[in-house]
């Protein structure tokens, strides 16, 4: 059986990262600082989780935050029902890769209420 060299695998990983870095790297957030904001998240009746609306400070999109915070919103809306939620807090970032989300718990906003008539 013929053995398989895993250092093109490393390699491979190695420039990937790098090239990842190269053209993402200037929205990393900035390890360390805390952003001020708030995340607006509707629930739906199967358990969907999709962001409406979401805001911190001087934060622009990245890989990173996107992997962060879906996981934030995974872990702590996973057992609620059905509706539109708000987180306002802060979000920060640690050289280890980690991640740290303070503030508020998410609070379910009551929406206005209308009855449908039917049809025409």
């Amino acid at each position: 059986m013929q053995e398989v060299n895993p250092m093109p695998i490393v390699a491979a990983t190695s420039q990937s990262k790098n090239a990842f870095e190269k053209t993402w790297g200037h929205l990393k957030p900035k390890m360390g600082q805390k952003y001020p904001g708030f995340i607006i998240v509707a629930v739906g009746l199967y358990g969907d989780r999709v962001i409406i609306k979401e805001q911190f400070d001087q934060l622009d999109g990245s890989p990173w935050w996107y992997t962060d915070v879906h996981n934030f919103i995974d872990n702590e809306l996973h057992n609620l029902f059905a509706g539109v939620y708000r987180f306002d807090g802060w979000y920060k970032r640690f050289k280890n890769g980690n991640c740290q989300f303070g503030g508020e718990k998410f609070i379910h906003i009551q929406l206005p209420y209308q009855k449908c008539t039917g049809g025409n």
